[in-house]
């Protein structure tokens, strides 16, 4: 049976399925649960859900209905879909919710800034209608696109199920302040009743507030060594919001490290937690740490040209990772990778996208001098049958871009053995 590590990192983006409920900045959360478990992650060719550049704009406090279910290769039963949202140029400062159709979320689950275009993937849970919902909570109109990714089907869940639950606050620095190079340990919370935190690997909803200096923030499964690679960069002055799933160690603790130059403010909430059967290997695996696919920096390389495309060796590396002995038993069929654009030339975009296909919609967006680090669950191809798994990266500016891929878990198919 293949090994499963409990530090596993994932790149799933859950939102909060609650009502009612706060923002993290407001200090309050609900005490309602909602679970509802996950099927097996499928990814697809990326296809477009919504455009309201054609559709017209989702006007300040409105609700933007987008059906799922049943279009493109995604089935008529599904249980949540994985989708990139863009926010392009938004006239003012603030946030989205994304959330099942029908339900109601109070706290955001994407920030942005004025005039500043923004990527973000999320999962969002379907209840049984196929339609998820948008709402704009900011005060301008808002200029959004919906890609999918993939989706989690309907099989009976085993290993690798999802147990959603109400935010539950694991951290709040804004009491003492998280100082520059500190860390701070603090323990997962288990909603399941197994009461085996080897077994458990929680999703957090984590928020900086109004950093005072540009940085970055770490967070680990503690006891696997400090990670050199940041989970989450940010900008003076920008409330910056990502959510993680992040493994445990043996005693249910994380670490969450201030690499920044000043006090930060910082606020942890549990919003889930995936299960793991031993008696069964996981369909999502990983490890306390990153692993470097690629690095533009490395002799011989040089940052990739304007329109350049570079293929990240992903499969090669994760074998590597673990000493030649890891093999795929249901295919390896996408990976969790932490894309690292170094302080860019020009503001613009990367995408990302299996070998063997193409796209042309953007995947990562940035700013012009600000390093942006986006973590996602990137769909794998290959060149030809049998070849090592895959992924492509394309420099869209007109600018060379210094960019970093580590990787820190991967998705199998459904378990064949």
């Amino acid at each position: 049976m293949r090994r499963v590590i409990a530090a596993f990192v994932a790149v799933l983006v859950l939102p909060v399925l609650v009502a009612p409920a706060r923002s993290a900045a407001s200090g309050q959360v609900s005490a309602s649960t909602n679970s509802q478990p996950l099927g097996l992650y499928k990814p697809v060719t990326r296809f477009r859900a919504l455009d309201t550049r054609s559709q017209g704009g989702i006007a300040p406090g409105s609700v933007r209905r987008i059906q799922i279910a049943g279009r493109g290769p995604v089935p008529a039963r599904l249980t949540a879909v994985s989708v990139n949202l863009t926010v392009l140029t938004p006239s003012r400062t603030g946030s989205l919710s994304a959330y099942p159709d029908g339900s109601y979320v109070s706290g955001s689950t994407m920030s942005f800034q004025a005039g500043q275009t923004i990527q973000n993937a999320e999962t969002v849970p379907d209840h049984d209608n196929g339609y998820i919902d948008i709402r704009n909570n900011s005060a301008g109109l808002l200029t959004l696109v919906v890609d999918i990714l993939g989706y989690y089907d309907t099989d009976a869940p085993q290993s690798g199920w999802y147990q959603a639950m109400s935010p539950t606050r694991v951290l709040d620095t804004r009491t003492t302040a998280l100082g520059a190079g500190q860390s701070r340990t603090f323990k997962a919370v288990d909603p399941t009743g197994v009461d085996d935190f080897f077994i458990l690997i929680p999703t957090f909803n984590v928020t900086v507030l109004t950093p005072s200096r540009s940085g970055s923030l770490s967070v680990w499964a503690s006891g696997v060594g400090t990670p050199s690679t940041p989970s989450l960069t940010f900008t003076a002055g920008q409330t910056e919001q990502s959510q993680l799933t992040m493994g445990l160690d043996a005693h249910g603790s994380l670490s969450v490290r201030n690499n920044s130059a000043a006090p930060l403010q910082v606020v942890l909430d549990q919003v889930g937690v995936y299960g793991l059967v031993p008696a069964y290997p996981s369909s999502y695996d990983g490890w306390g740490g990153y692993a470097r696919s690629y690095d533009s920096r490395a002799a011989g390389k040089g940052p990739i040209p304007p329109g350049g495309v570079v293929r990240i060796p992903v499969q090669q590396t994760l074998v590597a990772h673990n000493g030649g002995q890891l093999t795929f038993s249901g295919g390896l069929v996408a990976v969790s990778m932490n894309v690292t654009v170094l302080t860019p030339a020009v503001g613009g975009s990367v995408s990302v996208w299996p070998t063997g296909s193409r796209e042309s919609a953007a995947t990562i967006s940035f700013a012009t001098g600000h390093t942006r680090q986006r973590m996602l669950l990137a769909a794998v191809g290959s060149s030809s049958a049998g070849a090592p798994a895959t992924v492509e990266l394309r420099n869209n500016t007109a600018k060379p871009l210094t960019v970093i891929v580590d990787l820190n878990g991967w998705a199998e198919g459904p378990w064949s053995g």
